[in-house]
């Protein structure tokens, strides 16, 4: 991992190096849109601000906000309260032991002009932030019924052709919170993602601090080295781009399973991946094929 750290700060150098002047102008009606588009009844940040605050607030508020997302995206930096997040822990099932720490997810309540930033962001870098098709999860227009019909006719497929078919489920257990920083900007600088981006993010993960609040009680801050919060707008999105090499890999590598030219032989249902093959003694080095790259950037 230290030399995959050292190849990264490399790589990230050179590419900062080259940087030029064309910067994507972010105007006011942008802005006033995605605060539209803002939901009402939300937790607000540590800064006390709630979105019904932004939401009314008029144009006068969208050209002050114009004119700091364009000097963050310009100069790759921002405020540290924008780096800053309360974790409220939610409890996943009331029905099952409520004392232990696994039964709980973190969510992470950040400033609203930070989610809003982060709209912007996606809006203007959305078309970089692709995934494979056979990730179902965290998509417009996609989901559990996509997913499902995958699955029902991939077996179909096989068994109305007398053939076995073997498969295995992957369950990526706090799967956020494992991304790991560096393997992610080394991802981006692959997929040729605009140095803009990649510099602000860079920024805004690099120096990342929490709090957890519990009974209405703060704990102190301490700093968080890897994972993207669970509750950003951008989080489910980069989480994407982090497993979908994956699959790449996948179907690059002559296992699983095809219909016809079409690979059918994994897809991504948000933290769970499904993987198929039609032999038994293949499907075993598949799936060592696939937690060895697993492992690697985890």
């Amino acid at each position: 991992m230290r030399h995959t750290n050292v190849k990264f700060l490399t790589i990230y150098r050179q590419l900062t190096s080259q940087l030029t002047a064309c910067v994507p102008f972010i105007d006011v009606s942008l802005i006033l849109d995605k605060m539209c588009l803002l939901k009402s009844r939300k937790a607000g940040g540590h800064d006390g601000i709630k979105n019904e605050n932004v939401m009314y607030a008029g144009p006068d508020l969208a050209v002050h906000l114009c004119l700091l997302f364009n000097a963050m995206l310009h100069h790759a930096f921002g405020p540290d309260d924008f780096r800053f997040g309360i974790i409220k822990p939610l409890l996943k099932n009331k029905h099952y032991d409520q004392s232990k720490a696994e039964m709980y997810r973190g969510i992470t309540i950040t400033p609203v002009i930070s989610k809003l930033f982060e709209s912007v962001l996606f809006s203007l870098y959305g078309s970089f932030l692709y995934s494979d098709h056979l990730q179902f999860g965290f998509k417009a227009n996609s989901g559990c019924n996509d997913a499902m019909f995958t699955f029902i006719e991939s077996a179909t497929y096989f068994n109305r052709r007398d053939s076995k078919l073997y498969c295995a489920l992957l369950d990526a257990s706090k799967a956020f919170d494992k991304v790991l920083i560096n393997g992610l900007i080394y991802k981006l600088i692959k997929r040729n993602v605009p140095v803009q981006l990649i510099r602000l993010l860079f920024f805004c993960f690099n120096d990342l601090h929490c709090s957890v609040v519990w009974l209405n009680m703060m704990s102190a801050s301490f700093h968080i080295s890897c994972g993207v919060r669970q509750g950003g707008v951008l989080s489910p999105v980069l989480f994407s781009v982090y497993v979908d090499e994956l699959i790449v890999k996948l179907r690059s590598s002559g296992y699983g399973i095809y219909i016809g030219s079409l690979f059918c032989g994994c897809f991504f249902m948000q933290m769970t991946l499904h993987y198929y093959y039609a032999t038994a003694m293949v499907f075993r080095s598949y799936l060592i094929y696939v937690m060895s790259n697993v492992v690697h950037w985890t």
